[in-house]
């Protein structure tokens, strides 16, 4: 009886997986299908935001550096081109005449060419771009929202709903709590990944359900100037990298301060002051780079005299009020962790330079030593990299400074030291995965506490499958340094932590494949071409 049984369960047990394995071989069938319909949905509307950027731009030089920011964006080559040039046939010439978009090459294809024409130009736009991807939906979204900022907050929604007639399918902007998702999907988004997800894969109409998630991080910082010239504003909470909690409390508790009304809504922020701000003392319980640079926008132009105590220090700090101070305003303290701002009615256009970015500096001053080079950096801060210049010293790096240069330059490996974030003057947090890629391959042990964000030793499971020895206790990392690190195939997890693997990538014993290198280009431009100069074997060949 029991092996009569054990045959009828088997049986069942067999036939269910069978079954099983039929069914996702016909939904993977299904996804590719619904994945190239995507594709060619995608691209009409995209290509459209494209083609309006280029508009939007004279002369070739600016069309050109259009066309470098979105061949980053997309991770392929985005071009223009004439019809010459293209070899047109008379339909597809017909097609783009019509405002749609011609894909050639095999559909079945890693890569297809994508061509669109630009209106009320000779012109077309070129692509090779890939099967769907993370890095493409992510790229898309950006395109629009940039389209949407472009325009008054009161036609926002008219600008959305015509964008939904040139992509084909529907797009909206939601509150992460109005999602049905699972656990795992919710924690992709909270990890700033894409989520693609069918809208019911049991109907015949389902379709592919693209989520990306809105940096929010940088917007926050449109709360102080939009409330200090409009009496209002509202901006979504902060997001970006996976580096750990950013709370917005400093930056609204310091608007209170000036008499704004504060209220949390559907993921959105809403400040208000219909009478003006007015100045006040703000005491910042803890320093924040964010916090200060939006209080300062927004006591500009309040009535009275605002004191901000506990102020950030950095350099960027410092080239805000030179612009702020060269459009009107009256702000002291430069330099101090005390500034003070005297209202103004108003502030006016004004000229303004840029200070160099040090955080990229350091970075190729870790490749620099990681790699035993001899590299001079020009058009630096050396001043600005006072802590990054005293660690390279400690650990044997040779660091000769310049009016507005640094040479950095490395003979056998460097030595282990300690190292600890600290606001500035310390030592940056946006240089500890820099610096621990280098202390890897150190002669002798280094220990990094991380005092800043609370999770941003992400990048050191990548690290170790390169052969790195690095162990992890709360916000402290014990570096033990190795004789040799090996290429491996490696996942970037946020902008810092994408350089330290590129870094690592440079010293390590063969090949290193980076994926998810789009949070390179939020930091660093024209990296690829930089370290080439220099004699880095580096190509961007992929799209994630």
């Amino acid at each position: 009886m029991n092996s009569i049984f054990v045959r009828i369960y088997g049986g069942i047990l067999v036939a269910l997986l069978i079954i099983g394995a039929l069914t996702y071989a016909g939904v993977e069938l299904v996804n590719d299908y619904r994945s190239q319909l995507y594709r060619e949905r995608m691209a009409r509307g995209t290509f459209y935001l494209m083609a309006e950027g280029y508009r939007e731009r004279a002369g070739d030089d600016e069309r050109q550096a259009w066309s470098r920011s979105l061949s980053r964006m997309f991770g392929a080559p985005v071009t223009l081109r004439d019809a010459g040039e293209l070899g047109l046939s008379y339909r597809d010439g017909l097609h783009l005449q019509e405002g749609r978009v011609v894909l050639r090459g095999n559909p079945d294809s890693e890569r297809v060419e994508v061509l669109f024409a630009v209106p009320d130009d000779p012109l077309y736009i070129r692509a090779v771009m890939s099967r769907l991807s993370e890095q493409q939906a992510r790229a898309t979204a950006m395109l629009v929202l940039d389209y949407l900022r472009a325009r008054p907050a009161n036609r926002q929604d008219q600008a959305l709903a015509d964008l939904n007639q040139h992509f084909g399918y529907p797009l909206t902007l939601l509150p992460r709590t109005e999602l049905d998702l699972d656990v795992e999907q919710q924690r992709r988004l909270e990890r700033d990944e894409v989520v693609f997800t069918l809208t019911d894969s049991t109907r015949r109409d389902a379709g592919v359900r693209v989520l990306v998630p809105v940096p929010g991080g940088e917007r926050i910082l449109v709360m102080g100037p939009l409330l200090a010239r409009f009496g209002r504003a509202k901006v979504s909470l902060p997001g970006g990298c996976a580096i750990g909690t950013r709370p917005v409390d400093l930056h609204l508790n310091a608007m209170e301060r000036l008499g704004a009304e504060v209220e949390l809504e559907g993921g959105y922020v809403m400040v208000s002051a219909p009478n003006g701000l007015i100045g006040n003392r703000v005491t910042f319980p803890k320093v924040s780079v964010g916090a200060t640079e939006n209080l300062l926008m927004a006591a500009a132009l309040a009535k009275g005299q605002t004191i901000i105590e506990n102020a950030a220090r950095e350099p960027e700090i410092g080239d805000l009020v030179h612009c702020l101070n060269s459009m009107g305003a009256k702000i002291s303290g430069q330099g101090t962790d005390t500034l003070t701002v005297d209202g103004v009615d108003e502030l006016h256009g004004a000229d303004e330079r840029v200070i160099p970015d040090r955080i990229e500096a350091g970075t190729y001053m870790m490749a620099a030593a990681i790699t035993e080079g001899d590299v001079t950096l020009s058009h630096v801060d050396p001043g600005a990299l006072e802590a990054v210049t005293a660690l390279l010293r400690s650990a044997g790096v040779i660091v000769e400074e310049g009016d507005r240069t640094l040479r950095v330059a490395m003979d056998g490996r460097v030595t282990g030291v300690d190292v600890e974030t600290q606001p500035y003057p310390g030592f940056p947090t946006d240089m500890q995965a820099q610096f621990m890629s280098m202390l890897a391959l150190a002669d002798g042990t280094s220990m990094l506490t991380e005092t800043i964000f609370e999770n941003r030793y992400m990048h050191v499971p990548e690290l170790k499958r390169m052969g790195a020895d690095i162990e992890v206790s709360g916000r402290t990392a014990i570096v033990k340094g190795v004789d040799t690190l090996t290429g491996a195939e490696v996942m970037a997890t946020d902008l810092r932590a994408s350089m330290s693997l590129i870094i690592a990538a440079l010293a390590a014993e063969g090949e290193t494949t980076v994926r998810r290198i789009y949070h390179l280009d939020r930091g660093y431009e024209r990296l690829e071409e930089k370290l080439s100069l220099v004699g880095a074997q580096i190509e961007r060949v992929g799209d994630e």
